[in-house]
């Protein structure tokens, strides 16, 4: 006899190993032929015993109940702010919501938050000022926001992922502006906008038509675009270029 409680604080405590698992295969196999399902699957002393307790019992103290956290997570070893899923939501809130911890709740395709939630902890997804789309953590001078839309790792310098501008040689006698940029592939929550005018001010960037010359799918999730302006730029009138991303 035992305190159940105390019992399967020693089952978590002394987890099975790989020796107890061969002395659990050689008794099935010469001895008495059966197995001890608790060593074959330790998760069930948990499933099987905790419900001799109340729905809301809580042996760590995480706000999480053990039945749930064994039923859902397998373990107990998370925390409540943990997101094993990747998809924004705390344990916590998973529990708190009725979803499933371990399956995303995101949509299909690439998010911000799915982004936010790859690239931060839960403590850091807590802190705009860390993984808001306006924060930079790397200091490169690239929003997360950015960093998500070009495809880049927001605790590295964005590099090579940077929009590039340069002259595309139609015809010998004429150049124009272009701009070629990496994005991210099918995120439905980004538009981008190649930008080109004569007028470089921010309030009267004067926009004009451009044709798209290239479109490369880089095998990683991002793709390669290439735009050129469809004014030439040649003799002394000036052309300016940026890419706009507006979050929709």
């Amino acid at each position: 006899f035992g305190r159940l409680s105390t019992l399967l604080a020693w089952h978590r405590e002394d987890p099975v190993d790989q020796e107890e698992r061969l002395r659990n295969h050689l008794i099935y196999s010469v001895y008495q032929h059966n197995r001890n399902p608790y060593t074959d699957r330790p998760e069930f002393a948990e499933l099987v015993f905790l419900a001799q307790f109340p729905a809301t019992y809580d042996s760590d103290g995480d706000t999480l109940p053990d039945l749930w956290e064994w039923e859902k997570l397998k373990t107990n070893t998370y925390a409540a702010a943990d997101d094993p899923d990747h998809d924004g939501l705390t344990n916590l809130q998973e529990y708190q919501g009725g979803t499933d911890p371990l399956v995303s709740n995101l949509p299909p395709g690439p998010s911000f938050t799915a982004f936010a939630a790859l690239h931060f902890t839960s403590a850091e997804q807590a802190n705009p000022l860390v993984s808001g789309p306006a924060a930079d953590p790397d200091r490169d001078g690239v929003s997360n926001l950015l960093e998500y839309a070009f495809g880049s790792d927001p605790r590295q310098p964005a590099g090579t992922r940077l929009p590039r501008v340069g002259l595309v040689s139609v015809t010998p006698a004429q150049d124009y502006l272009g701009i070629t940029y990496t994005r991210v592939k099918g995120a439905a929550d980004l538009t981008f906008f190649p930008e080109f005018s004569p007028v470089p001010s921010a309030t009267g960037f004067t926009v004009s038509a451009f044709t798209q010359m290239s479109l490369v799918d880089n095998g990683d999730g991002t793709e390669t675009v290439a735009v050129r302006d469809n004014v030439p730029a040649t003799g002394n009138a000036p052309r300016f270029a940026r890419l706009r991303v507006r979050q929709n």
